[in-house]
């Protein structure tokens, strides 16, 4: 019984191959080149929503499973005769069977083999996006319109109310879409507002978005700026998002310069507006803001930027919050809000609190110093009053500038149009306390002007003299005082010979290095010249000391500064140049107990480490100040 069931069984099975061969075999003649050429130009045709030319060969491979190939495919841009929108060196497109069988060839996959797109953005922010998406502007159109109809009244994103699940698409539209994959692919963005166009070469990668009505997906690889970057990204709703809903995203972006992650909600309405979590690493700030092209390129370099927290944006602002920050390894937490204003510079604003800040770096984002310092003929640039606004506050329990250890940090930076301020509120160094204010003022093309404003209160310049080089004319103690200066910013060099200001220092229980001044108050310096210290090296105390200086074309000029010793007081008046050490001053020495016979009047010339007095025989010619 089983031996004959198995032969009707068999016989069946044979008849399948051999019906199965026989369509196989037959499948050439029932595939003509000219259906599937015409199906691949219907297919790209109503994708692209105009006519594709189709300017190559076509080859047929129907085994092991049946691919389309065809060369030299373009789109013709609109009004621009010669000129193509896209180009493809050669497209593979995947058969499906039952369709070839059916005389209807349709595709489930494409692979693009050097496509080149052109993209045209106008001055009114537009793409010429239904050029090469015509199938998917289309869609979008039904879809705005449907959305636009589920809505008795229109409801503003930023709200995050959610929206009812609705019919984007009529039936009898088309929702097929598939696979794309493309190799060795270039866009180019021509800008009317600019000259340079965007190119992004060497494109490797796919598309994955099989209908309109579901997801999509994408992982491209390309070149932008001459660095190498790495594209991956999920889209839940995809058409909704284009028609102005929103659809949970999640895009991740890489290169050597910079790293990208955001998790969330993004939509579009009136304004872009987004949701979620949002993730930066740079190596270093300046050439990733330089390769972005961001409009913002600062002077400096900030290495090991990164930050983690809550992103969200409406209304031409970007918001982050509960950061988490890393500047170069100093850890903090902040907020940050960046504005886009139409017509204005963007603003940025934001508070910061660090536990340990590097200074330095910092500065260096706004102010580049050339390595001549003040000695530089460079004109002195502060690009960044072009570029951004800005009103930012730090605090630090630690900082440091260069070789200083800072503790208690309060600082802010405000930039707007014409002026930056950099304001130091309060700071702890060297065992007092210290107040400072920088501010830039450029109004073109007449330049503009710096103003450094100082106030010291017991900083004790023993502790500064052991970190950095302080010169010898300033003693040694707990020092109180006040500078404040102005010059014109056309050259680092010029800004230090056109300062203008006061400074005012005290000092009591001090030494004094290299300047024995107090030798001026013996009696038995009566001869022509002498030293005021034959030891480079030597230090002498004093009681008190007040110094008062105007500066004003590169030289300060002295005026009633006094030091009291216990053997009596010198009075100081004269003038230095404060690019250099020389000193032209005339001393007036009264000892303790004295009457007016006893006071001499000196001249002191040299240098500051290596000062010479001589006696001056007219006393009608000099008052001791009041």
């Amino acid at each position: 019984m089983a031996q004959k069931l198995k032969l009707p069984l068999i016989g069946t099975l044979v008849i399948l191959l051999v019906a199965v061969a026989c369509l196989f075999a037959a499948l050439p003649w029932l595939v003509s080149s000219d259906l599937m050429r015409g199906a691949v130009q219907r297919d790209l045709s109503s994708f692209v929503g105009r006519p594709v030319i189709l300017d190559g060969s076509l080859e047929l491979d129907l085994f092991p499973s049946p691919k389309a190939r065809i060369t030299n495919v373009r789109v013709p841009a609109r009004g621009k005769e010669g000129a193509s929108t896209l180009t493809i060196n050669r497209i593979e497109a995947d058969i499906s069977l039952l369709t070839i069988l059916s005389r209807n060839p349709h595709f489930t996959a494409y692979k693009l083999d050097g496509p080149q797109l052109t993209l045209q953005r106008r001055a009114n922010g537009t793409f010429n996006w239904p050029d090469v998406l015509g199938k998917i502007c289309a869609a979008t159109q039904q879809a705005k319109a449907a959305l636009s109809a589920s809505r008795e009244t229109q409801t503003d994103l930023a709200e995050n109310t959610e929206s009812q699940d609705v019919d984007l698409l009529p039936e009898y539209f088309p929702t097929r879409m598939g696979t794309v994959s493309f190799s060795s692919g270039t866009i180019v963005i021509e800008d009317e507002m600019t000259i340079e166009p965007i190119k992004l070469t060497a494109l490797n990668g796919s598309i994955n978005w099989s209908d309109l009505d579901g997801a999509a997906s994408t992982k491209i690889s390309g070149v932008y700026n001459g660095q190498p970057v790495n594209l991956e990204g999920q889209v839940q709703k995809p058409l909704a998002l284009l028609a102005g809903d929103k659809s949970t995203i999640r895009i991740l972006g890489a290169s050597d310069l910079g790293k990208f992650n955001f998790e969330g909600t993004i939509g579009f309405l009136k304004t872009f507006f987004a949701d979620g979590k949002i993730q930066v690493s740079a190596p270093a700030l300046s050439p990733l803001m330089e390769w972005l092209n961001g409009g913002f390129n600062p002077s400096g370099n900030i290495a090991e930027l990164s930050f983690v927290g809550g992103m969200h944006v409406t209304n031409r602002k970007a918001r982050f919050d509960a950061l988490d920050i890393q500047l170069d390894k100093n850890l903090g937490k902040g907020l940050l809000e960046i504005s886009f204003p139409k017509n204005e510079k963007p603003l940025i604003s934001g508070t910061f609190d660090f536990s340990a800040l590097n200074l330095t770096d910092l500065i260096d984002v706004f102010i580049e110093v050339p390595d001549a310092g003040l000695s530089s003929l460079q004109e002195s640039e502060f690009k960044l009053l072009d570029q951004i606004r800005t009103d930012i506050r730090i605090s630090a329990a630690a900082a440091n500038f260069g070789s200083i250890s800072l503790t208690k940090l309060a600082a802010t930076a405000q930039v707007s149009d014409e002026t930056a301020i950099f304001d130091i509120g309060d700071v702890q160094l060297f065992g007092g306390n210290l107040q400072s204010q920088l501010q830039i003022s450029r109004k073109k093309p007449s330049g503009g002007t710096v103003q450094i404003n100082m106030n010291g209160t017991q900083i004790d310049t023993s502790k500064a003299a052991e970190i950095i080089d302080v010169p010898s004319i300033i003693p040694l103690g707990k020092a109180d005082f006040t500078f404040s200066s102005q010059s014109n910013i056309a050259s680092w060099r010029q800004m230090a010979q056109t300062a203008e200001g006061k400074i005012a220092f005290k000092m009591a229980n001090g030494i004094a290095r290299s300047f024995a001044a107090s030798t001026l108050l013996k009696s038995e310096n009566t001869g022509q010249f002498f030293t005021l210290s034959s030891d480079e090296n030597r230090q002498e105390a004093f009681e008190k000391l007040a110094f008062y200086g105007q500066l004003s074309d590169g030289v300060v000029t002295i005026r009633d500064t006094i030091a009291t010793y216990s053997t009596g007081t010198v009075h100081f008046e004269g003038v230095a140049p404060y690019r250099s050490s020389g000193i032209a001053l005339t001393a007036i020495a009264t000892p303790t107990q004295s009457d007016a016979t006893d006071t001499k009047r000196f001249f002191i010339g040299g240098s500051w480490d290596r000062a010479f007095a001589t006696p001056l025989l007219s006393t009608n010619s000099f008052d001791l100040p009041e």
